[in-house]
Formats: structure tokens, C-alpha cells, sequence
């Protein structure tokens, strides 16, 4: 190892699989970081029922909103949500 990362990662060498095991979200922490990933992302809607919509999903999704990486289950999720509100 280099320094560069941690051990407890090791293998793990892309941000979507680092995402799914880094991070955890209750619903609280989630919501705060979610509406600043909607009002990054610009999305049409009602901020309050994308929120909600997006952070009944996966802790998979959450995470990945969060983290601003266009995956594939996000962009589903983002589809969902706008289509719900």
C-alpha cells in the first residue's frame, strides 16, 4: 500500500462500489444532503416531494445522489421521482 488508501477498501477501486460501502444514511441526514443534490441537479418539481421520493429509495441511490455520480440507479430514481411530483 501507498498511503493513498485505506485498508479496510482495499479492492475496491471505483466510486460506485465505494459509495455502496462507505456510506449509510438515516432518513435525517439524508433529506439535508438529498436537497442539495436536487437543487445541484436543477431538478423540475417540488423540492419537498423529490426529497421525499428520493430518500425512500435504496441506501444505494441515496448515496450515489448524493455523491453526484449518474448512475445508472440514480438516474432511474431521478426519472421516478420527477414523474411522482
Amino acid at each position: 500500500a501507498d498511503g493513498t488508501r485505506c485498508a479496510f477498501i482495499e479492492g475496491i477501486d471505483n466510486d460506485e462500489d465505494l459509495a455502496n460501502e462507505l456510506f449509510a444514511h438515516g432518513g435525517n441526514e439524508s433529506r439535508r444532503l438529498l436537497e442539495f443534490a436536487v437543487d445541484r441537479r436543477a431538478l423540475s418539481g417540488d423540492t419537498d416531494c423529490l426529497v421525499a421520493s428520493l430518500n425512500a429509495e435504496s441506501g444505494q441511490v441515496i448515496s450515489h445522489m448524493i455523491l453526484d455520480l449518474g448512475s445508472d440507479v440514480v438516474l432511474d430514481a431521478i426519472d421516478s421521482a420527477v414523474a411522482a411530483c
